[in-house]
């Protein structure tokens, strides 16, 4: 559940991987109005192992609290979130302070709470060498996020991600040699948060 086309290859390619691996069926989201650049979300997805994307429309840097609900309630039309077991999204402070990212991650909030299967939120978030690295488009926003975060290691799929980043041709032009440059001056890990809903509230007793 991301905000833009290239949201998850840049901020979650290799988990992303790492969870084709053990998942059969993943479904991306994409919530705000991308455009021309859909072909290369396609493409990216591909590369990760996404086999369905969905796309809204909602107004790319104009995606606010306001729109919180009536998102959840498009992509309830969209897709049966009630077939999915984890829902991925960046962190409340939008990875990178985005605000459409924090949009997202509201929206992915949500829908966690109205799934009847869903036992995991995984949140991505940075680490403070991310913080520094992304330091041109990072807003400190300070972390009070009491859930304990976890590295998981992406060096076996470190490829794959570098891959997606490179299908973004369009942003690519624009930025892509800087994000590679951060990926290579980075550990080869990716911070999550994982929230779990007891097993109670899954089954709805």
């Amino acid at each position: 559940m991301f905000a833009h086309c290239d949201d998850i290859a840049i901020g979650i390619g290799g988990y992303t991987k790492l969870l084709h691996a053990v998942e059969s069926d993943m479904t991306s989201v994409i919530l705000t109005d991308q455009g021309e650049r859909k072909d290369e979300e396609l493409q990216a997805s591909k590369v990760l192992g996404i086999n369905n994307t969905v796309f809204l429309g909602f107004e790319d840097g104009d995606f606010t609290d306001f729109h919180i609900q009536p998102a959840a309630d498009q992509v309830m039309n969209a897709v049966n979130i009630h077939d999915f077991d984890n829902i991925v999204s960046f962190d409340f402070h939008g990875y990178t302070g985005h605000p459409d990212h924090m949009t997202a991650s509201r929206v992915s909030s949500a829908l966690f709470s109205r799934s009847k299967s869903a036992r995991f939120l995984t949140w991505r978030s940075m680490s403070r060498r991310e913080k520094e690295l992304w330091e041109p488009y990072f807003i400190p926003i300070p972390d009070q996020t009491m859930i304990p975060a976890q590295e998981v290691n992406i060096s076996q799929v470190l490829e794959f991600k570098r891959n997606a980043v490179r299908a973004h041709r369009s942003q690519f032009e624009i930025d892509g040699q800087n994000h590679l440059r951060r990926m290579e001056q980075m550990s080869p890990t990716e911070r999550i948060r994982i929230i779990q809903k007891p097993p109670a509230v899954v089954r709805g007793l």
